[in-house]
């Protein structure tokens, strides 16, 4: 039977200290279409973090980044709509 890809849509502000353990969860599930890191406008490293994991993983992960901080609610919701462009 073949399931279909699903995407991840993961919100990021002030995550360094975190990302990495966030995108390694979802890199070893099953069925993982695209993995999109939204940074909001985060004021340490998370964005440069982010980066890195898309250039390690090219077919796995997008990073975006909103022009400034909005909440976590509104980044996922703009990265919804990234993603469907």
């Amino acid at each position: 039977m073949s399931f279909p890809l699903i995407d991840v849509i993961i919100p990021c502000y002030n995550a360094e200290q975190t990302l990495e353990r966030a995108v390694k969860s979802v890199l070893n599930q099953p069925h993982l279409g695209t993995l999109w890191l939204i940074d909001d406008a985060s004021t340490d490293q998370t964005l440069s973090l982010a980066q890195q994991f898309a250039t390690q993983y090219p077919e796995k992960i997008k990073v975006e980044q909103m022009p400034r901080n909005n909440g976590v609610a509104k980044t996922r919701n703009w990265g919804g709509k990234v993603r469907l462009k």
